[in-house]
C-alpha cells in the first residue's frame, strides 16, 4: 500500500510480530519487542555510523549483552560506568574535554597530560608527573611544599616488617629476619630461616658479627681475615675453652707459654709441647705408630700381642700373649729380668734371668732360667742354649739345648752336651739312652684283633664317654690266605679311609699313617673282597682329652668349597688329612686350603691333587698349625668320589 499523504494512527501501531511496535499509551517505539521500557527500546544491535550525544548522555547496557563503538566522540561531560570484554567494546575513545574512570587498564605508556603525584599510606604528599605510592611499616610520613611543588617522604625501618628484641632467651615464634640481642653473650643475632628462602631447611639464629671477638675482622664477604682471637690462659679447672653445661672440660695453656693442654672432667690429660706429648692416664688407641722416642710416665697395659722388635726395657713383666724379637735390653743383645705370665714367644734373646709361664724360645743364651710352665727351647745355631742353670717346674720340650746344671721335672731333652746333674728320680725323662728312643709310646693302652668278613662291619668301638676320645695310632691287616685280597676302611660308617686296598698273599698292610680321632662311641668297620683272608690288629689309645677331634667330610657337589673344620675358640694342631676316593673306576682331583673365618684363602695344602681310583692319600707328613677362627676347607673337580677325614688336638694350655 502507497500513502502520498500523511497517515495518522492514534490508537498504536504494530508491523509484523514484535518488529516495530507504537504504544500509545507509553509515547514510546519497541524495535523487536513489544515489551517497551524506554522511549526507544531495541532488542538487537543497533549500528550507528556517527553517534552524537549533546548533553548529559547514559549508555547502559544489559548483564550478558555487548554495545560496540568503533567511535567514540565526547565533546562535554561524559560518564562511563564500565569499560569491560564483557559490557562495552570500545576501539577507540576519543574526549576534548575532562576524562574520569575509576581505573586505567593497560600500560600506560600512550597517556599524555597525567597529572600524577607522591603520596604515602596516610596521605597525598603532593603531585607531580609521576606518582610514587610509598607503603609499608618502614614509611613513616610524607610532606608537600605547594610553593615549590618538592615532595618529601620519610622511612624509618622495619621496612619487612621483622623485629628486634632484646632478652636473655631467644624470642619465640621469630620470622626471617628478625634480629635478637644476647644479654648473656653480649652479641646480636638474625634469625636464618632456609625454608623461607628456599635455600634448604634449616631455621636458626645466626651470629650478625661472628669475627669482632678479639679483633678479628673480615673486609669482606670472601676476603682476607685479619687480627687474632685472644683467651686467657686457663686451668685444667677452668679452661679457656669450654663445652656449655661441662665447664671444666676443654683446652687451656697448661700453666706456661708453648704449651696446649686437654682437661676432662678437671683433670689435665694431655699436654703439647716444643718437647711432644706428655700424657698422664692411660692411652687407649687400635693403632699407635711411633717415629721418635716414646716416654711414659705410668704402666702399659696390652690386652693384645705385644710385638717387640729391637725395644730396650729395664723390666718387663708380660702377663698376656707376647712375641718378642730380637730382645735387645740395657742396650745389648741381653735382658736383666724378664718375668713373663702367660704365653711368650722368645727369638734371639739373651737373657740373665728368665722367670716365665708357657714360654716359647728360640735360640735362647741365658746365665739362669727359671721357667714355671710349659715351655719350648729350640735353636738353630752353633751354640745353641748355654745355661749356667736350668730349672723347670713345669713340663718343657727342650732341644739341642747345653747346660751346665738342669733342676726340673717334666722337661724332654734332644741332643745335649756337658750335663753333669740333674735332681730327681728321672721318671719322666724321656728321649734319652738309657731311657730307650723317643718313638716309645706308653700311653698305649690296648690292642684289638678282628678277623675282616666279607660285608663291612664294626672292628672297634670308641669309648663311650664325653671326656674320652679314641686315638687311633695303627690298622694293621695281615693276608693269611693264598691269594690276593681287598681291605676297605670306614669310620661312623660313612666316610672311607681305605677303598679296596689290595693285599697280595702272604703279606700285610698298614692302613694308617697318621693316627685318627674318633669321639665318644664312634667306630671302626672293615670289609675283605673274602672272608676268613685277612685278619685285623687296631692299636688304640684311650684319653681324657676333649681337646682332640676328628672331622669328616663327603665331597657331593663338583667344583664347590666344604668345610671340613674351624678351629674356634683356640687354634689346633692338625695330625692328619686324609682323602680317599672311593669311585672304584675314576680319577679324582682333589683341593685342601687353610683359611680365615672369612673364607680368605691363607695358603692350599694340595692344588688338582689325583686321588686315582680305590687309593688314599695322607697329606701330614708333618703336623700342620691351625690359629684360632682359622678354617680347613676341601674341593673337588667331580661329585661323590673323594671323602675326606681329619685329626688333631686344639691348643687350650
Amino acid at each position: 500500500m502507497a500513502v502520498n499523504k500523511n497517515f495518522v494512527v492514534k490508537n498504536g501501531l504494530e508491523v509484523k510480530s514484535n518488529l516495530l511496535v507504537a504504544d500509545t499509551s507509553q509515547d514510546s517505539v519497541g524495535i523487536g519487542t513489544s515489551y517497551i521500557k524506554e522511549k526507544l527500546h531495541v532488542i538487537g544491535g543497533v549500528g550507528a555510523t556517527s553517534l552524537f550525544v549533546g548533553g548529559i548522555g547514559t549508555v547502559h547496557v544489559a548483564t550478558g549483552t555487548t554495545a560496540r563503538y568503533e567511535n567514540v566522540n565526547i565533546t562535554g561531560l561524559g560518564t562511563i560506568a564500565t569499560l569491560s570484554s564483557n559490557a562495552i567494546n570500545v576501539v577507540s575513545v576519543n574526549a576534548s574535554g575532562v576524562v574520569t574512570a575509576s581505573s586505567f587498564k593497560g600500560d600506560g605508556s600512550t597517556l599524555t597530560g597525567v597529572s600524577v603525584g607522591v603520596r604515602t599510606a596516610g596521605s597525598v604528599a603532593g603531585y607531580g608527573v609521576t606518582l610514587l605510592d610509598f607503603r609499608g611499616s618502614g614509611v613513616s610520613t610524607g610532606y608537600y611544599n605547594s610553593n615549590v611543588g618538592i615532595a618529601t617522604v620519610w622511612f624509618s625501618g622495619g621496612g619487612s616488617g621483622g623485629s628486634v628484641s632484646i632478652s636473655s632467651a631467644a624470642p619465640t615464634g621469630p620470622t626471617n629476619g628478625d634480629l635478637w640481642y644476647s644479654i648473656d653473650y653480649g652479641r646480636t643475632f638474625v634469625y636464618y630461616d632456609e625454608v623461607e628462602l628456599g635455600v634448604g631447611s634449616t631455621a636458626v639464629w645466626v651470629d650478625a658479627s661472628p669475627f669482632n671477638a678479639g679483633g678479628k675482622y673480615i673486609e669482606a664477604y670472601g676476603g682476607t681475615s685479619y687480627g687474632a682471637i685472644g683467651y686467657t690462659g686457663g686451668t685444667k679447672t677452668v679452661p679457656s675453652i669450654y663445652f656449655t653445661g661441662d665447664a671444666n672440660t676443654g683446652i687451656f695453656q697448661g700453666g706456661t707459654a708453648d704449651h696446649l693442654s686437654i682437661t676432662a672432667g678437671g683433670s689435665g690429660i694431655a699436654t703439647v709441647n716444643v718437647g711432644g706429648i706428655n700424657v698422664s692416664g692411660a692411652v687407649t688407641s687400635h693403632t699407635l705408630s711411633l717415629s721418635g722416642d716414646a716416654t711414659v710416665a705410668g704402666n702399659i697395659n696390652v690386652t693384645g700381642d705385644l710385638v717387640y722388635n729391637e725395644e730396650r726395657g729395664v723390666n718387663l713383666l708380660i702377663t698376656g700373649v707376647s712375641t718378642i724379637t730380637g730382645s735387645n735390653t740395657l742396650g745389648i743383645t741381653s735382658t736383666k729380668d724378664l718375668n713373663v705370665v702367660g704365653v711368650s714367644t722368645l727369638t734371639n734373646a739373651g737373657i740373665t734371668n728368665l722367670v716365665g709361664t708357657s714360654a716359647t724360645v728360640t735360640n735362647l743364651n741365658a746365665t739362669q732360667a727359671n721357667i714355671t710352665g710349659v715351655t719350648t727351647v729350640a735353636t738353630g745355631f752353633s751354640t745353641n742354649l748355654t745355661a749356667t742353670q736350668l730349672t723347670v717346674t713345669g713340663v718343657s720340650t727342650i732341644s739341642d739345648v747345653e747346660f751346665t746344671s738342669a733342676v726340673g721335672g717334666g722337661a724332654t731333652v734332644g741332643s745335649y752336651t756337658g750335663v753333669t746333674t740333674y735332681i730327681g728320680d728321672g721318671s719322666l725323662l724321656t728321649g734319652i739312652a738309657a731311657g730307650g728312643s723317643g718313638q716309645f709310646n706308653t700311653g698305649l693302652t690296648g690292642a684289638t684283633a678282628y678277623a675282616v668278613t666279607a660285608s663291612m662291619a664294626t672292628a672297634l668301638t670308641a669309648n663311650a664317654s664325653s671326656d674320652y676320645r679314641t686315638v687311633i695310632h695303627s690298622i694293621h691287616v695281615a693276608n693269611i690266605s693264598g691269594s690276593e685280597v681287598t681291605v676297605s676302611g670306614e669310620m661312623q660308617a660313612s666316610f672311607s679311609f681305605a677303598h679296596t686296598i689290595p693285599v697280595p698273599a702272604g703279606s700285610a698292610v698298614e692302613l694308617l699313617k697318621q693316627p685318627k680321632v674318633l669321639g665318644p662311641g664312634e667306630t671302626i668297620e672293615l670289609q675283605a673282597s673274602a672272608a676268613d683272608a685277612l685278619q685285623a690288629t687296631i692299636i688304640a689309645e684311650q684319653k681324657e682329652d676333649t681337646d682332640l677331634w676328628d672331622a669328616q667330610v663327603d665331597i657331593t657337589s663338583a667344583a664347590t668349597w666344604t668345610d671340613l673344620y674351624t678351629s674356634t675358640s683356640n687354634p689346633s694342631v692338625v695330625q692328619s688329612i686324609l682323602l680317599a676316593n672311593d669311585d672304584g673306576t675314576n680319577d679324582v682331583k682333589a683341593r685342601v686350603v687353610w683359611t680365615n673365618g672369612s673364607d680368605t684363602i691363607q695358603a692350599y695344602l694340595c692344588y688338582d691333587l689325583v686321588v686315582p681310583a680305590d687309593s688314599t692319600v695322607e697329606l701330614c707328613e708333618q703336623p700342620k698349625y691351625l690359629a684360632s677362627g682359622y678354617k680347613l676347607r676341601v674341593y673337588a673337580n667331580q661329585a661323590d668320589r673323594l671323602e675326606v677325614t681329619a685329626s688333631g688336638k686344639q691348643i687350650t694350655s
